[in-house]
């Protein structure tokens, strides 16, 4: 995360609020560039007409398959932001979750982040398809071009028709425009929601703060 340059240091809530932003987006750019995409298979440990539950792939199995649905790329990405001293919080809604996490460490401030929306590029496949320029650089075909060319804004766009833009810089400036997307994704769905994330007894709707879950839950140890 550090060698991609999108921060310099991880210091957890120890600056401000933009820093840890930051620190999300710096894991978030990560998960595009490892090649994490969406896998919608969701099937049931134990499956009945009342089951409410699914198998949920390991951290391992995410990173190394590369695969992940909406549940399982909430935990990876709330794993990482653990780790790294921050606060996050998974919301589960019917059919689908989505991720949060507290800009300060006093919990006050919440932001979102829809997890899936890492799907919609394949910088490896990206990168595959790159062909040599007369100036000794490297350059998409029109058809990859265009996949990505509509999550990069008007200037972006024509640095990059212009060859003023290498292929490092556009794909930070599509991971960071789909950071911003991804962190409004969710905003209007919680916020008609919210009434039901607060009701303990609807389990259709289940705010799951994970500092306060490890107060009861143990990590699973590796072998």
């Amino acid at each position: 995360m550090l060698q991609q340059g999108v921060v310099s240091r991880i210091m957890g809530y120890q600056s401000t609020s933009q820093h840890v932003v930051d620190q999300v987006e710096a894991i978030w750019h990560y998960a595009l560039e490892h090649g994490i995409t969406y896998s919608s298979i969701s099937c049931t440990a134990n499956p009945t007409k009342r089951s409410n539950v699914q198998r949920i792939r390991f951290f391992d199995e995410v990173y190394n398959t590369r695969q992940a649905n909406c549940i399982d790329a909430c935990v990876f990405f709330a794993s990482v932001m653990r780790h790294i001293g921050l606060k996050p919080v998974i919301f589960v809604e019917p059919c689908h979750a989505y991720l949060g996490y507290y800009t300060d460490k006093n919990r006050r401030k919440l932001r979102l982040l829809e997890t899936t929306i890492t799907g919609w590029v394949d910088f490896h496949a990206l990168e595959r398809s790159l062909v040599p320029d007369a100036h000794g650089g490297d350059r998409l075909p029109a058809a990859q071009y265009a996949k990505v060319s509509k999550y990069m804004t008007d200037k972006e766009r024509k640095l990059w028709e212009e060859d003023k833009m290498t292929f490092e810089e556009l794909k930070h400036a599509v991971a960071h425009n789909l950071f911003v997307r991804a962190s409004e994704y969710d905003n209007d769905n919680y916020k008609a929601n919210r009434d039901y994330f607060n009701n303990s007894e609807n389990l259709m709707y289940q705010r799951l703060d994970i500092e306060q879950l490890r107060s009861q839950v143990r990590p699973i140890t590796g072998e």
